[in-house]
């Protein structure tokens, strides 16, 4: 039914557009859908639908909606700017630049355009231009944090810790709520106390100023925690973990790849080992799946096979696998509470080492499985000369937790569990260096 008229069209398209902001895309793109059924040349419902697309990971939908957008208003320097960054995303860097470099020459003055013009230089390894086209872009828009965080970005990935904390440290000041910049501070806070004994102290202290600077945040308290190895909680935050990994989901699979992430592989070779040949016979909860990675090595066994995590952007891209018959969002532990005796199999690859006290976690796993039920989990090896080796648990200072093996052959017993396997293993490198960890298996008594 067309809109009776054009105040309408605009309060549907307003109200899309807040939805669009507060995250909720479905809600946007069904506004945006409405107008387009009864106004499909309506630039500002292709243009925003195609925001949606991209946000979605559709790039071709994107290219379309907002290349039909340009199409009805071609001189937009917005939405060309809009339109390099989608093209950057499907991969094609050097098509980005050309609508960049389109977008500036109708507006030179546009800081979207030469920000995306940036993004392509970076993407086509011509970073001293980007590291430009970025700062071009800072000077035209003083206020916006967002070329600042990347010009740290690009700087922390040229080896140049002292610069990119300048510019992250110039972007809180800007977005002291930014979740982005805080967790690129802190990514590089950790590169530089990595550095040597000078920029280990350097780190401690920004990290200890950022705490205080920031007492409520999320990443700067889990930070603090890491670098300074005093005030650490049981665990990481859920905040901290869903914003982590929501931004971390685009790069997660190559990153590990780069650091030799073979805990999946270890998990199936044990599962071959100990079940035999793959029956389907099994209902199995993959606890904190990510992208998915352990589901090849999951599947063969399982009759149902379901994943948790708490990072929606993570869960996209397993339900991408097409492999798990349910994937929720939620806390690991409370999510094991509320599917009691569901499952027959419950496995965690790289999920423990968020969290110190691992007595809660194995009462939670105990509870989700049937009698005689498995849990398979890895951890990263505590030094038995580490201070706090009598606790049993710390955090380390790449932000994940370190365990010593009598605490968690304890926390199985307690919840009543018998130990199948302790194994040394190597599931990733950190820093370069290979990172001791065991292969954790037990099973309900």
């Amino acid at each position: 039914m067309p809109f009776p008229d054009a105040a309408s069209l605009q309060a549907k398209l307003s109200a899309g557009f807040l939805r669009h902001q507060q995250g909720d895309l479905d809600g946007a793109l069904a506004c945006y859908s409405e107008i387009l059924a009864v106004a499909p040349k309506n630039v500002d419902a292709l243009h925003l639908s195609g925001l949606v697309a991209q946000a979605r990971g559709d790039h071709e939908t994107a290219l379309a909606r907002i290349a039909a957008a340009i199409a009805l208003l071609p001189n937009n320097p917005e939405m060309i700017a809009n339109l390099s960054a989608v093209r950057l995303a499907a991969g094609d860097a050097a098509g980005a630049l050309a609508a960049a470099d389109q977008a500036i020459g109708i507006n030179a003055r546009s800081a979207m355009a030469h920000a995306a013009r940036a993004a392509a230089l970076s993407a086509l390894g011509r970073t001293d231009e980007a590291a430009a086209a970025y700062r071009t872009a800072s000077d035209l828009n003083p206020a916006n944090p967002d070329p600042l965080n990347n010009l740290g970005n690009l700087e922390q990935r040229r080896g140049n810790l002292d610069a990119a904390l300048g510019h992250y440290e110039r972007a809180l000041a800007l977005a002291p709520a930014s979740i982005q910049v805080h967790s690129n501070y802190g990514t590089a806070l950790y590169a530089l106390s990595r550095r040597d004994a000078a920029g280990a102290r350097d780190a401690e202290a920004r990290v200890r100023a950022w705490r205080r600077a920031h007492p409520d945040n999320a990443m700067a308290r889990h930070w603090f925690a890491a670098l300074t190895q005093t005030d650490a909680p049981s665990r990481a935050g859920d905040e901290y973990l869903r914003n982590a990994f929501d931004m971390f989901a685009p790069a997660f699979e190559e990153t590990l790849a780069d650091l030799g992430y073979r805990a999946p592989q270890a998990i199936g070779a044990y599962l071959a080992a100990v079940y035999g040949p793959p029956a389907a016979q099994l209902s199995v909860l993959d606890v904190g799946c990510g992208t998915g990675l352990a589901a090849p090595h999951l599947r063969p066994y399982a009759r149902r096979l379901d994943g948790v995590d708490l990072s929606p952007a993570m869960l996209v891209r397993a339900q991408a696998r097409g492999l798990y018959e349910e994937l929720r969002v939620g806390e690991a532990m409370a999510d094991m509470h509320a599917h009691p005796d569901q499952y027959d199999l419950a496995v965690a690859a790289d999920v423990f080492v968020y969290f110190g006290d691992l007595a809660p976690l194995c009462a939670a796993a105990a509870a989700c499985l049937r009698p005689h039920g498995r849990l398979i989990f890895t951890l990263e090896a505590m030094d038995p000369g580490d201070a706090r080796a009598a606790q049993g648990w710390g955090v380390g200072p790449s932000g994940r937790y370190l365990h010593m093996r009598d605490h968690a052959e304890q926390a199985l017993a307690s919840a009543g569990f018998m130990l199948e396997t302790f194994a040394e293993e190597v599931f990733r490198r950190e820093g370069g260096y290979d990172q001791p960890g065991y292969l954790v298996a037990a099973k309900l008594k």
